[in-house]
C-alpha cells in the first residue's frame, strides 16, 4: 500500500513535533511516518459509516489519521494534557471528531468497531474494553503471537491476523465473538 503523505498529515506531523517537545506523546519521531502506514492499514479494515473508538488516544494515532481519511471517531485519553494535544490538533486541521478525558472503563456507550495502538496488552484491551464493542482492531508488533496466546487463558474470541508491512513488520488483530473462558 503506497501512502500519499497530505498537507494535513505533515500539518499534523508538525503539530505533534512542537506539543512532543512539551510533553511525552512519542518516544522515537523517527516512526511517525511508520505509524502513519500502520494507520492507514487499519483504516482499510473500518467501513466507511461504522463508528470507532480510540482507547490511549495520546498522541493521535490511529484516530487522528482515521478522522484525516473521514472515519467517525471518538478518542479516549485520561491524560489532561493529552487530551489539551489532541483537542489542539483537531482544531488546527479542522477536523470534527470527539475527544473525551476519562477512562475508557467508565464509558457505557458501544461502538461499532474498537481501535488502539500501544495501549496494553490484548488481554487487559479485552478485559477493560470489552463492554464498548463487539469488534476490536489493534495494531501491534511482533509480540502480537504471545499477547493472543496469554489473552486465550481468560477469553474465547474469534481472530484474524493481518499483517502490515513495513520496518517494524507490525500486524493489525482483529478480535470479535469475546466471551469469558
Amino acid at each position: 500500500m503506497e501512502i500519499i503523505v497530505s498537507c494535513e498529515t505533515e500539518r499534523y506531523i508538525q503539530i505533534l513535533r512542537t506539543w512532543n517537545g512539551k510533553i511525552n506523546l512519542i518516544s522515537s519521531l523517527e516512526k511517525v511516518h511508520q505509524f502513519i502506514h500502520d494507520s492507514v492499514c487499519l483504516s482499510t479494515h473500518i467501513k466507511d459509516n461504522e463508528t470507532v473508538v480510540d482507547i490511549g488516544s495520546g498522541n493521535g494515532f490511529p484516530g487522528v489519521i482515521l478522522l484525516l481519511m473521514k472515519h467517525k471517531v471518538t478518542m479516549i485519553e485520561r491524560d489532561k494534557r493529552k487530551t489539551a494535544f489532541l483537542r489542539n490538533t483537531l482544531t488546527e486541521l479542522d477536523l470534527t471528531g470527539r475527544i473525551l478525558n476519562m477512562d475508557c472503563g467508565a464509558l457505557t456507550e458501544k461502538f461499532d468497531c474498537l481501535v488502539c495502538k500501544g495501549f496494553s496488552s490484548i488481554k487487559e484491551i479485552i478485559r477493560l474494553c470489552k463492554h464498548l464493542s463487539a469488534r476490536f482492531l489493534l495494531i501491534k508488533g511482533r509480540s502480537c503471537v504471545s499477547e493472543l496466546r496469554e489473552a486465550l487463558s481468560e477469553f474465547s474470541f474469534s481472530v484474524e491476523i493481518h499483517p502490515i508491512s513495513g520496518e517494524d513488520n507490525g500486524c493489525i488483530i482483529e478480535v470479535w465473538n469475546v466471551k469469558n473462558v
